[in-house]
């Protein structure tokens, strides 16, 4: 073989590895999720995505973001097919206008689902006693919150924050400071190193269970309403069709329990979720609009 027919059979070579890599990368279906401290968030997401790559005969594989909105941002990029998002994470996809469907959401039993709310703790000795304190005192006031981004440990405390008109609370507040996860706000304000903490009221519930005693030491400000989970994301291509991958879901609950045992186990907010349903999506209306005014 001469020089020349030489570099010819190279580069189509090349190029047909290059298609196959392509056509690789476009039939695999990219199911994501943020990280979360000391939870195995790429093994909650595993069973759905063995069960998606079994319903659908295409390659699957898994990816985890360090935050919510990194998550959203892969999702505007067309980077991920499927995202498990918190509700934070679901509006701003919706304030950035992203093609994706709201296909499922986890539906948890209502006694529990109702014990998803956001609160503002503070010790029991605090001036604090009611939301409406908190704009009296905020100069003097120290507080811990998870991260911006987190639903009920961020959103939800910095939106009451600027309903109380406290309009820019990293400035109005003595400190403002995001410590990563629900435990360590929670041990935030039990050691006194903030005077105010948000974080989500099962956290707070589960850590009562192995502490009655802190009961006596903390105090709630202020709670939320319920919060709905966000509902789990998809962005249709040609090999992918959202609508198909609903309707294989709607029933894995008594064909796959794994997948929400292992959801639930992932998300202690989607509070023991029986099956996934397709989300009311009225009942984000007004989440909606909260989150564009805020």
């Amino acid at each position: 073989m001469d020089i020349n027919a030489r570099k010819f059979f190279l580069a189509v070579c090349f190029l047909l590895v290059s298609v196959f890599k392509v056509h690789s990368s476009d039939s695999t279906i990219i199911i994501a999720t943020y990280t979360y401290s000391g939870i195995d968030r790429e093994a909650a997401i595993k069973p759905l995505s063995q069960f998606l790559s079994s319903a659908t005969g295409l390659k699957t594989s898994t990816k985890i973001y360090d935050s919510p909105s990194k998550l959203i941002e892969a999702l505007v990029k067309g980077e991920v097919n499927i995202v498990v998002p918190n509700l934070s994470g679901y509006l701003l996809a919706l304030s950035k206008g992203v093609k994706a469907e709201p296909i499922l959401v986890p539906n948890a039993p209502f006694s529990k689902a109702t014990q998803y709310r956001s609160i503002l703790l503070a010790n029991i000795d605090s001036p604090l006693h009611l939301d409406s304190d908190i704009a009296a005192h905020a100069k003097n006031i120290k507080v811990a919150l998870v991260w911006r981004d987190s639903t009920s440990g961020g959103v939800f405390p910095l939106a009451q924050f600027k309903k109380l008109g406290i309009q820019n609370p990293e400035k109005n507040f003595e400190s403002l400071q995001y410590v990563g996860s629900h435990e360590k706000s929670l041990e935030a304000v039990l050691s006194s190193k903030v005077d105010l903490a948000g974080l989500a009221l099962g956290i707070f519930d589960k850590e009562l269970k192995k502490r009655p005693s802190i009961e006596q030491k903390l105090k709630i400000v202020w709670s939320s309403s319920p919060i709905p989970v966000g509902p789990i994301l998809c962005l249709s291509n040609e090999k992918i069709q959202c609508n198909d991958i609903k309707n294989k879901l709607l029933k894995s609950h008594e064909t796959n329990p794994e997948i929400l045992r292992a959801l639930n186990i992932g998300w202690p907010e989607f509070g023991g979720a029986d099956r996934l349903v397709e989300p009311n999506l009225a009942n984000y209306k007004e989440l909606i609009n909260k989150h564009q005014k805020y």
